[in-house]
């Protein structure tokens, strides 16, 4: 076909000869190929057409062969306001490329007021909801399952999307439907009523998962669920999950994993290969068996656009931005050279009880008179009990405050801290240098609650004050030697780690950049 005159014309004789209308027209400058698009019906009699018409080109194989794909559609977008207009074909198909559409030819008129793109018929509601919300014509749907709604932080979670639902359409054109919220048995799963995979206006909420269930995980048993948006499935296993949650006619899937489940960690990297967006709480994936996180790196690694984003923001530190800090300083240029802090609550609050720093009432003091501040009662914890108490006292206040595992050995054996720093360690590209959680773990400063240990905490806590320091559990990465650790350490009483408030994290990023002074980030969980 390659600089043949005369190919045009005799295909579009052959097909004006049977009276059938050509709907678009696609040909690429190489000349190799050329498109067409009419109707369904009249697919067979055009290819047998041209097929007679380029008999003798066939045979001697200068025309390959005569192509029916099918079935397709096109999706259009059509305006004057697009004449001029930069962009526009950007945004078209970008929306079509994070929507995982494969666009299978392309036209577009010289007066600029038309761009079309064929796609298989099977994803064209999704491409033309994804252009629509490109646009602003329409919201952009979220399909959304959640992954422990029997945790207080599921819960959470789902009452938060159902309290901001209509604040995220209003501002951002962002519809987040809930259409699965997986719980551990016996509860199984809980989905929507009548859902068709559409977008729509149905989302499970709180009062629906509570019915569905008849528990709440805030208290107390329900009666039996009544007739409302969502129902109870028993048995299902999260293998089922991605088939309930993902549909033709949504562009957009996310999965929150609200967990510290290992069996829901190993679902991850086929999640992600699914196409479906993960946001997880739950670091068991990355500081996971060597096969489990390699899977997950893999998935993230795709160059294709099929994989779907990896969130670990709460797996690292709670509710501190560190993952996102960190990702925005490497991809800036900057070389991180350490990371350090307090990244356990439990054990900020736990090791502020027993040795609180000099001046702690009068740094409150000071804050409260200089910022307005009314602090609300259920937030007074230690910051109104300056004196030390024992260690086990503090432990119990801790799991009493909830700031605490089911087991609280998960923290006092440091293996919480220890995933966090791997969930770093992976971003910092370390992940391949032979860390295991069980030996860092081994060799850090775990804690036991035993008989001896308020003894041997106390004269920990008095050697320090001799120096003028307190202990405090210090969590850092080597980068430049490679190494994690997890150490009490005696800190000047005037330092940042002494004087930071209970219950609250802290980090520190030593870089190429922020050397001498260390860029920190800091939030309490009250």
């Amino acid at each position: 076909m390659v600089g043949v005159p005369g190919m045009a014309h005799r295909i579009f004789a052959a097909v004006h000869s049977l009276g059938v209308s050509i709907i678009l027209i696609a040909q690429a400058s190489s000349e190799h190929s050329i498109t067409i698009a009419t109707t369904m019906e009249a697919t067979k009699m055009i290819k047998e057409a041209l097929e007679q018409t380029f008999s003798q080109e066939l045979k001697l194989g200068k025309v390959s062969c005569v192509r029916v794909v099918g079935p397709c559609s096109i999706i259009a977008a059509v305006g004057d306001g697009m004449s001029h207009t930069t962009g526009v074909s950007g945004r078209f198909f970008s929306a079509l490329g994070d929507a995982k559409i494969n666009v299978m030819a392309v036209a577009q008129g010289c007066t600029e007021r038309n761009i079309s793109a064929v796609v298989e018929t099977s994803q064209s509601t999704r491409a033309l909801r994804a252009v629509h919300a490109a646009f602003h014509l329409s919201h952009t749907y979220v399909r959304v399952g959640i992954v422990g709604g029997d945790t207080e932080l599921g819960y959470a979670l789902l009452g938060l999307l159902e309290a901001q639902r209509d604040k995220l359409r209003i501002a951002f054109d962002l519809d987040l439907q809930v259409c699965v919220v997986h719980s551990s048995d016996p509860h199984g799963m809980v989905i929507l009523k009548n859902d068709d995979g559409r977008p729509g206006d149905g989302s499970i909420t709180t009062m629906s998962y509570n019915l569905a269930t008849g528990t709440s995980v805030c208290g107390g048993l329900l009666g039996p669920a009544v007739d409302d948006e969502a129902r109870q499935i028993e048995g299902e296993d999260l293998s089922n999950l991605v088939a309930r949650l993902i549909s033709d006619a949504c562009a957009h899937t996310v999965i929150f994993d609200c967990t510290a489940d290992a069996a829901a960690a190993a679902h991850h990297a086929s999640w992600l290969n699914h196409g479906v967006h993960v946001v997880t709480a739950n670091n068991m994936g990355i500081s996971g068996p060597k096969d489990v996180r390699d899977a997950i790196d893999h998935a993230e690694r795709r160059k294709d656009r099929l994989s779907g984003k990896y969130l670990p923001e709460v797996a690292a530190a709670g509710g501190l931005p560190v993952v996102s800090t960190l990702r925005s300083l490497l991809s800036s240029g900057d070389k991180i050279k350490r990371i350090d802090g307090i990244m356990s609550v439990s054990m900020s609050y736990i090791m502020f009880r027993v040795a609180p720093p000099p001046m702690v009432t009068e740094c409150r003091s000071f804050d409260q008179e200089a910022c307005s501040l009314d602090m609300p009662e259920q937030n007074k914890t230690s910051w109104d009990k300056p004196d030390a108490c024992s260690f086990s006292t503090a432990v119990r206040e801790a799991i009493t405050l909830g700031l605490m595992e089911i087991d609280p050995s998960y923290d006092l054996s440091n293996e919480y801290t220890v995933r966090c720093l791997m969930v770093l360690a992976k971003e910092l590209g370390l992940q391949n240098d032979g860390f295991d959680v069980g030996c860092i773990q081994a060799k850090s400063d775990s804690l036991t609650i035993t008989e001896e240990i308020d003894a041997q905490m106390a004269k920990r806590v008095a050697s320090a004050a001799k120096k003028g320091c307190v202990p405090r559990q210090v969590a850092s990465i080597d980068v430049p030697n490679r190494s994690i650790s997890v150490k009490i350490i005696d800190v000047p009483g005037t330092h940042i780690f002494a004087i930071t408030p209970p219950s609250c994290e802290i980090v520190r990023f030593f870089t190429h950049r922020h050397y001498r002074y260390p860029l920190i980030i800091q939030v309490s969980v009250d």
